[in-house]
């Protein structure tokens, strides 16, 4: 099974190498992102052709946020929506472990958003 599953995301790699290298290079630049992450962004966005901006890549992917509210007195804090694939979101964030780590910009936004929880 496991040599089966091997030669399938070989194959898989193979096909996006040759249908998109640009997207697939440009994906695999970014720190965190590795070949499965690449793959599997650029199937489950079909190759980012049917979104017009990086709002609606969210929206799709499930990482948009929402403020839970009951009335107008309790207001409860904004989360994701947890609506798109439960896969890509958990890949997406063990990836950015890795940007914390190594994109300056990634470690400042994160430490910006702490901190403001914090206070």
């Amino acid at each position: 099974m496991d040599k089966q599953i091997a030669e399938m995301e070989m194959m898989m790699e193979e096909l996006i190498v040759e249908h998109e290298p640009a997207l697939y290079n440009q994906l695999k630049s970014i720190p965190g992102v590795g070949t499965k992450t690449a793959i599997f962004l650029i199937v489950v966005c079909n190759g980012f052709r049917t979104f017009e901006n990086s709002k609606q890549v969210s929206s799709y992917l499930g990482l948009s946020s929402s403020i839970r509210s009951s009335g107008s007195s309790v207001r409860g804090q904004s989360r994701i929506t947890k609506t798109g694939n439960n896969h890509m979101r958990n890949l997406l964030f063990l990836s950015s472990f890795t940007a914390y780590k190594y994109n300056p910009a990634c470690k400042a936004l994160f430490e910006r958003i702490t901190e403001n929880l914090k206070n």
